[in-house]
């Protein structure tokens, strides 16, 4: 009795989860745009940057890959104008926004 108990506890519990993953908003431009200013530190990314990489997300890649690989090109273009020391948690949180929004927008 007591494991049929745990058996029905685990049920329930992986339905809620499951149910609970199905009603999770997809990621706006506005709300990339949004996170990725709030991540900003003085000159750590300046402003420009989250816009470019809000303006590539305009785009309709058809794939995730080829987003992701947008998102990479405008980290690498970053990573050559100035050394990232210090910054670079903050732009590979930049980086990583893009993909998240990437990968929700073409989830299949």
């Amino acid at each position: 009795m007591k494991n049929l108990t745990r058996l029905l506890c685990l049920l329930l519990a992986g339905c809620v989860a499951f149910l609970a993953g199905c009603g999770v908003k997809r990621m706006t431009i506005e709300d990339f745009r949004g996170q990725c200013l709030a991540s900003a530190s003085g000159e750590c990314l300046p402003g420009d940057a989250c816009d470019e990489y809000a303006e590539i997300l305009r785009e309709d890649y058809g794939n995730a890959p080829d987003c992701r690989q947008a998102c990479e090109q405008v980290h690498l273009k970053y990573a050559r104008q100035q050394p990232m020391g210090d910054c670079e948690p903050v732009f590979e949180n930049a980086q990583s926004l893009c993909n998240q929004y990437c990968n929700q927008r073409y989830w299949k």
